[in-house]
């Protein structure tokens, strides 16, 4: 049986059926409009928290100590995940399998490509391609060779039914409210050798944990939790999501 590519009626969702117990379907992230793709990611700016009268001949010690900035590389998504498996076509269902977030395996993939992307020709990509194709640069220490740099969580990730090897090279872990338990597991993946400008050819997994106890960076229980490179200060993704 070939594989069959099946529209739904919801927003912009596409349903990739495979020859397993698994879907692809697209979905659009809800809840603060702040952190949508329109507004890309918000930048915090320093205010001036001290002053000083400098006069000729003085020696001042200034320490600057604690500092935060927000970073300008990075957009964050968090949420739930619900649904289910589905054997079924336009006029009705035939079987349906329950998805719960406890037992079984899912991934959020965000990608900026505006079209369906063709799965089977995504790799895992080192955190080199992220920083050439989004112009990250090897300086900031933001920068995606810092970022993508974490010992994996799930070793392999099975999307659309191609299984791939994950290395710390492609993977960030994300932090709870403790910054520490529950780390959330982002995987990069691209098309080919994509360069600087290239975002379409780009995509990125965040895995669920399937534990029912798991929380965000703020404490508030999901699903799943990741991180996604800007391009330029906004960038528009496309969500999927693989239940399996």
């Amino acid at each position: 049986m070939d594989k069959e590519t099946v529209g739904i009626a919801v927003i912009m969702v596409a349903l990739v059926a495979a020859m397993t117990l698994s879907g692809l379907v697209s979905a659009a992230p809800a809840g603060d409009d702040e952190y949508t793709a329109e507004f890309g990611t918000p930048v915090t700016n320093v205010s001036v928290g001290a002053t000083n009268a400098a006069r000729g001949g003085n020696i001042t010690q200034a320490d600057f100590t604690g500092i935060a900035t927000q970073t300008s590389k990075w957009q964050g998504y968090y949420g739930n995940l619900s649904g289910s498996v589905t054997l079924g076509a336009s006029d009705g269902t035939m079987k349906s399998w329950g998805w719960e977030n406890e037992s079984n395996t899912g991934y959020v993939l965000a990608t900026p490509n505006s079209s369906i992307p063709d799965w089977i020709n995504y790799d895992v990509a080192p955190s080199v391609t992220v920083g050439t194709v989004y112009g990250f640069g090897s300086i900031a220490v933001d920068r995606a060779g810092t970022t993508f740099n974490d010992n994996p969580i799930s070793t392999t990730l099975v999307i659309a039914g191609k299984s791939h090897a994950v290395t710390s090279s492609n993977t960030v872990l994300t932090w709870n409210a403790d910054a520490s338990a529950d780390r959330w597991q982002t995987t990069a993946f691209a098309y080919g050798s994509p360069v600087l400008g290239e975002t379409q050819l780009t995509m990125f997994a965040g895995v669920n944990n399937a534990t029912p106890s798991a929380s965000a960076y703020n404490d508030i229980p999901c699903d799943y939790q990741m991180i996604v490179p800007v391009y330029e200060g906004a960038q528009t993704y496309y969500f999927y999501v693989e239940l399996r």
